[in-house]
């Protein structure tokens, strides 16, 4: 990302068209903490960047903070006529995109950090795994029950020979345990 400084874009451009730029700003996040995060914008005469508070405005339902190491970076819009607040709207960081997400196909969506991601396939299906993991069918609930099932119903039968000499052989039944049914995460839930 090339840096312009806001002399830059005075001898550049007209009075018009600086007020227009200068209400949509790509900044970098400098700190995140709750609603209202700290961004770095652009160099002011060549020796500092300009420093905004702004609230963060993210999708209802859906929070997320970048890594304290990331590049993050943030669109910053001002609202209105001459506003003085700063909102930013939206934000990424292209690096851990590039990483966790790069081979998303059509249709699909995920959710990541830096160690997890979760993606609604384009088939309906969720998969739920480490970044560079590779996904794995879960058994359902009620495999494991028919498992259960079989496996209370077995029965060894273990055919004794009788000490040398004596000429006689015996069987003998061994009964299984009781198994608890299972009963599943609590946490995870799907058909």
């Amino acid at each position: 990302m090339t840096w312009r400084s806001k002399d830059d874009l005075a001898r550049e451009t007209g009075a018009e068209r600086r007020e227009l730029v200068g209400k949509i700003r790509k900044t970098l996040v400098s700190l995140s903490s709750g609603a209202v995060w700290q961004f770095l914008g652009a160099l002011v005469q060549g020796v500092a960047r300009e420093t905004f508070a702004a609230e963060v405005w993210q999708g209802i339902g859906f929070a997320s903070r970048p890594r304290t190491t990331s590049k993050a970076e943030a669109l910053l819009v001002y609202v209105g006529r001459g506003a003085r607040q700063v909102q930013a709207v939206a934000m990424r960081d292209e690096d851990l995109r590039r990483v966790a997400a790069a081979n998303l196909e059509p249709d699909e969506t995920a959710i990541f950090s830096s160690k997890s991601i979760v993606v609604i396939k384009a088939d309906g299906s969720v998969e739920i795994r480490s970044i560079g993991g590779t996904p794995a069918p879960l058994a359902l609930k009620s495999e494991l029950a028919a498992l259960r099932t079989a496996f209370l119903a077995h029965t060894h039968v273990l055919t004794i020979a009788a000490a040398s000499g004596s000429g006689g052989t015996g069987t003998a039944a061994i009964t299984t345990t009781t198994v608890a049914a299972p009963v599943g995460t609590t946490v995870l839930k799907a058909e």
